[in-house]
């Protein structure tokens, strides 16, 4: 795990990561423009069975059956503004070929001046 500078300055790529990286349900941070995965949890990766470079090669039209193209993700996704978050459901498809059934919430970020969306999966079944 990364640890917070010794300055007593904090990093805040650093505690994001550390964020989403603890929390107990699947968490996946994903590039706005192209959909494609930048970083995903344990639990994420426990989910879907993908190893972290597998999924660093995908992007959420690969896993997302709610999501067949980018013409859906942007339509999805355009007008969402830094701070806005949006939940809906939505089948992911798993390496073994199995489909599981999750609510994304799905929230637009800024971190070191990037935007990036998290989604949180919760497991519907």
């Amino acid at each position: 795990m990364n640890k917070i500078p010794s300055n007593g300055k904090h990093n805040s790529s650093t505690d994001y990561r550390r964020l989403y990286q603890e929390l107990q349900e699947p968490a996946w941070v994903i590039d706005p423009t192209t959909s494609r995965f930048l970083d995903a949890n344990g639990e994420a990766i426990d989910q879907l069975g993908f190893d972290l470079s597998e999924v660093q090669r995908m992007d959420v039209t690969d896993l997302n059956k709610a999501v067949p193209d980018a013409a859906t993700w942007r339509a999805l996704t355009h007008a969402m503004k830094l701070g806005d978050t949006v939940v809906y459901s939505a089948d992911l498809a798993c390496k073994s070929g199995d489909l599981v059934k999750v609510e994304i919430t799905l929230s637009h970020q800024l971190v070191n001046g990037q935007p990036v969306f998290l989604a949180v999966t919760r497991s519907q079944t």
